[in-house]
């Protein structure tokens, strides 16, 4: 875990997940339970370090909170004044371990070393293997080692129905001032019987709490518009804020150790929603379909007016509640008749994947869209397609794919059978991959790259070669 400091360290986090934000305050109080002078070698210098392992002790808005650590290579400075922030959610591997061992699961369990503290750093190692590529044989006490290496066989098995954090959910009804509230658990399950306490900073509510309902949902509520029809709408309850949160200093982070959130905590958190004058598009549908890599979506519009564009948004259901804007297509402005259009989400690594629509009138106003989901899959098959593009200068990419664990090598040769550079030789998860190659030392001419597999299960082995050529 790197060279810690036993001063306090102050953490300000301000989280926001989805449509719903909190702020909390983290104190690291020192170390948890780990391994003093543990040894490994370093996968980033090649050489032996000899450091702590295991988790660090804090608290979050005053309760209790343990953190592993996700970046070997960089220290944790403490005391300084610097604050740490919410930087996404880490791995579904890493989340998976999270939510498999210790401390979630209260130790001890089946599998688990005779001692909390070994066990502790045995998940650290295997959260470094994720994280950073460690290899947890390198470590000089064997029986750590060989835990880990269980750890790290069980996430690669069973990475999966990951736990995620509950959500606090406003929706409009699609009549001009009705909406309800939905909470939602970890586990995306509704939560019954939640207080929910509103307020409206532009509106009248018609109430200032309600409770949900068996399906998550509370009553339908009304808000009294401006006359420009706008009002914001603010809830709060109390939600799960779940392990697999990853947190990095706000001043040169990428220069200190990040952090990984290890115990599950409930606080208080908000969502709000801004009703919007009613927009002069008529969606009247919106569907996504699946091809191999790609994703496409297609809605149709019966009528336009003022309307300026559809900005596209992407959730990746694995990484967490974060919509991204991916693109954008260019609206009809003006159109009494059906209007049909069309975007592909190109190139994406196997997982689930949710979308929604962005549609903006010329005077900045905008709705929402229903939500799209789809589902790319693990490739079936090893492969490596043709380089891109080809001929080229000075670079080009080569694109492949691993259906199953493996250990994965990629080459290129000249036209003479000698090896000039090895772009991968390492084991990666199953998925899609792709690789950069360009050289300002070789010449122009036809070269070779080869990919090369072997199935970690099976032994089975895999190889494909094909030919680029670079011009200068």
């Amino acid at each position: 875990m790197k060279k810690f400091s036993l001063l306090l360290m102050f953490l300000f986090l301000s989280v926001s997940f989805s449509n719903f934000t909190f702020s909390s305050t983290v104190y690291t109080t020192g170390f948890g339970s780990g391994i003093n002078n543990l040894t490994w070698i370093n996968p980033y210098s090649g050489n032996p370090e000899t450091a702590f392992t295991g988790t660090v002790n804090g608290t979050l808005d005053g309760n209790p909170a343990i953190f592993y650590c996700i970046d070997i290579n960089h220290y944790v400075y403490l005391g300084d004044g610097v604050s740490y922030t919410d930087n996404g959610n880490t791995i579904a591997k890493i989340t998976y371990i999270l939510n498999n061992y210790y401390p979630f699961i209260s130790y001890a369990y089946t599998g688990s070393l005779a001692t909390v503290d070994s066990e502790a750093a045995a998940i650290q190692m295997a959260i470094w293997h994720f994280s950073d590529g460690l290899d947890v044989n390198t470590c000089d006490q064997p029986n750590i080692a060989a835990r880990a290496w269980q750890i790290i066989t069980d996430a690669n098995a069973n990475t999966g129905n990951l736990v995620t954090n509950a959500s606090l959910e406003i929706t409009p009804t699609g009549n001009t001032d009705e909406f309800y509230v939905t909470a939602l658990d970890q586990n995306n399950n509704p939560l019954s019987g939640v207080t929910i306490t509103l307020t409206s900073s532009t509106g009248t509510l018609s109430s200032g709490s309600a409770i949900t309902g068996p399906d998550g949902n509370t009553p339908v509520l009304t808000v009294t518009l401006l006359p420009d029809y706008t009002a914001e709408i603010t809830a709060s309850a109390s939600i799960t804020v779940h392990q697999g949160l990853q947190y990095k200093r706000s001043i040169d982070p990428d220069n200190y150790q990040k952090l990984v959130f290890a115990t599950p905590i409930t606080l208080l958190k908000q969502v709000t929603f801004n009703f919007d004058a009613p927009l002069p598009v008529e969606l009247s549908s919106f569907t996504s379909s699946v091809s191999g890599r790609n994703v496409q979506l297609n809605w149709e519009t019966k009528t336009e007016k003022n309307s300026n564009k559809f900005n596209i948004e992407k959730m990746n259901s694995a990484i967490g509640a974060n919509w991204e804007s991916i693109g954008s297509v260019k609206a009809a402005v003006l159109s009494n008749s059906p209007k049909n259009y069309t975007y592909t989400d190109t190139k994406l690594q196997s997982g689930k994947y949710q979308y929604r629509l962005k549609m903006i009138d010329n005077d900045g106003s905008f709705s929402y869209s229903s939500v799209e989901a789809g589902e790319v899959a693990i490739p079936k098959d090893f492969a490596v397609s043709q380089n891109y593009p080809n001929p080229f200068n000075p670079s080009t990419k080569i694109d492949y794919q691993v259906p199953v664990d493996a250990k994965v090598i990629l080459e290129v040769y000249n036209i003479a059978g000698q090896k000039v550079v090895e772009l991968v030789n390492q084991e990666q998860s199953a998925g899609y991959y792709t690789v950069d190659f360009g050289s300002t030392k070789l010449s122009s001419g036809v070269y070779i790259y080869r990919l090369a597999a072997s199935d970690k299960a099976t032994g089975n082995n895999f190889s494909s070669i094909k030919k680029m050529m670079l011009l200068k």
